[in-house]
């Protein structure tokens, strides 16, 4: 669904859980920043893609144009991963060069941005997945020949852009550390979730969990079922239960 700005918003992956809601402002500043690239890295689990989705759904004004391309299959080539983009392109709106482009899947990408007189938000979800070493360089080129484009990224370890303080592009970083829930996160989920809670409730979850995004999301219901008697000990059991089953 477009919406009135015209932008294909239905783009941006539906909130699935509470914690893709939690604003966090200190991540968000990094993304209201604007560099040219934005590479969020962290191990699965760490919430990058919800904190993205999060992002834009608190920016839904943007004069940007958003092109939100999913996670490739590791089987795809490069020519299947551009071609993937270059669909998603279309789907936002974008008109796409002649025809004889088309051969070309990263050509036409280009071809179609650079025409835009609009910015384009570009997210790449995990492109690390494709294990052709080539990507790198195109999707630097793809910022230097498109002025109008800013490009995030998720990726899970250093197969791309391991040493990105050598690009000599504009670029900010998103680390594993800084994803990590911290106390006032917690409490602001558990606030969120109704869940009736007590004193110390939220330091004693994030430390057990140590405050990973998907370990913390599976402890609230833990803390719903603990009761009130034995309240720490009982909390500690059902968070220990909740992470083996996930």
């Amino acid at each position: 669904m477009f919406g009135m700005d015209g932008h294909d918003w239905a783009a941006i992956p539906e909130r699935r859980t509470l914690a893709t809601s939690i604003p966090r402002q200190a991540l968000f500043d990094k993304l209201d920043r604007r560099a040219a690239l934005t590479i969020v890295r962290a191990p699965n689990g760490h919430g990058k893609s919800s904190l993205i989705a999060s992002w834009l759904r608190a920016h839904l004004a943007s004069e940007r144009i958003l092109v939100w391309v999913s996670a490739p299959r590791p089987s795809s080539t490069l020519e299947d991963f551009w071609a993937v983009v270059l669909d998603r392109i279309h789907a936002a709106g974008i008109a796409l060069p002649d025809v004889d482009d088309l051969a070309d899947p990263f050509t036409a990408v280009a071809k179609s941005l650079n025409a835009l007189s609009r910015p384009v938000l570009l997210v790449l979800i995990r492109p690390d997945l494709i294990s052709e070493p080539e990507l790198d360089d195109q999707l630097i080129e793809l910022l230097a020949l498109c002025h109008n484009l800013d490009l995030v990224v998720t990726l899970s370890g250093f197969g791309m852009f391991s040493e990105p303080y050598l690009l000599d592009t504009d670029h900010e970083v998103i680390g594993a550390s800084e994803l990590l829930f911290t106390r006032a996160d917690t409490a602001h989920l558990l606030a969120q979730a109704d869940v009736n809670t007590t004193d110390g409730d939220a330091e004693q979850i994030t430390s057990l969990t140590g405050g990973l995004p998907a370990l913390v999301r599976v402890a609230v219901p833990a803390v719903q079922t603990s009761g009130s008697r034995n309240r720490e000990q009982m909390i500690g059991k059902n968070i220990a239960q909740a992470i083996d089953d996930y």
